[in-house]
């Protein structure tokens, strides 16, 4: 099933429009939109963890790891 016709997100677009008919026009115009929203949302957290690798690495000393942690390396 297309998420773009899932009942949640019918009924979220009964709200965005305000109406209790969804034509194909609004439920083209809500699937861009939110298709537009998704694509914003995975840019920003995209950017949070690069941030987050370039801010704080990991810094441990592989000579005090026991025997079981060097063999994974």
């Amino acid at each position: 099933m297309l998420i773009t016709r899932s009942s949640t997100f019918m009924q979220d677009l009964k709200l965005l429009f305000k109406t209790e008919h969804i034509s194909k026009v609004k439920s083209a115009v809500g699937s861009l939109l939110m298709l537009e929203v998704y694509k914003d949302v995975v840019t920003a957290v995209v950017e949070k963890v690069k941030q987050k690798e370039e801010s704080s690495p990991v810094m441990f000393n592989v000579r005090e790891m026991p025997t079981e942690g060097l063999t994974k390396l």
